[in-house]
């Protein structure tokens, strides 16, 4: 009878054992197999997605990007962007850039605004955008921002200006 209940339990309310979430199987499939590529195929990091877990729509996102599906790619980030993931904010500007320069400087200084590891990257990258869209003060002004911030790579991107 025990054994039984167990089974129906089992049965209707189809949830993770052992406490488990979908978001955490989900991160724990990429971390573990190294292979966010695939993310869009597993179902958990799906179902993570559907229910808002930002990280996990922000791997799809990424996978999709892997797998040349741009537009999913595209969606997912937003999806997580909307989430608050910030790592989606500066996807969002990679994916963004070559078509819609505006809406990419628009998610690179989301990013640039949290001030996390590598923000002064996204200040380079909205420096250079506004320079080849023809606006020097405001590339100017990023490529300063950049400077302030720890981002090795801006040294470089001011040496060749000069």
């Amino acid at each position: 009878m025990k054994y039984l209940l167990i089974l129906l339990i089992t049965l209707f309310f189809p949830t993770v054992s052992f406490g488990e979430t979908k978001e955490s199987m989900c991160l724990s499939y990429v971390a573990i197999t190294g292979n966010i590529k695939k993310a869009h195929e597993y179902q958990p990091c799906l179902d993570a997605s559907d229910l808002g877990i930002g990280s996990a729509q922000y791997s799809v996102g990424m996978s999709y990007g892997y797998a040349g599906k741009n537009d999913l790619e595209e969606r997912y980030y937003r999806l997580a962007a909307n989430n608050s993931n910030i790592a989606a904010y500066l996807s969002l500007g990679h994916v963004l850039r070559e078509n819609s320069p505006w809406k990419a400087i628009y998610w690179y200084q989301r990013y640039a605004a949290t001030k996390a590891d590598g923000y002064g990257y996204a200040a380079i990258l909205i420096s250079n955008l506004f320079s080849e869209l023809g606006d020097a003060s405001q590339a100017e002004y990023w490529l300063e921002v950049c400077k302030l911030s720890p981002y090795k790579g801006c040294t470089n991107a001011y040496n060749k200006k000069l």
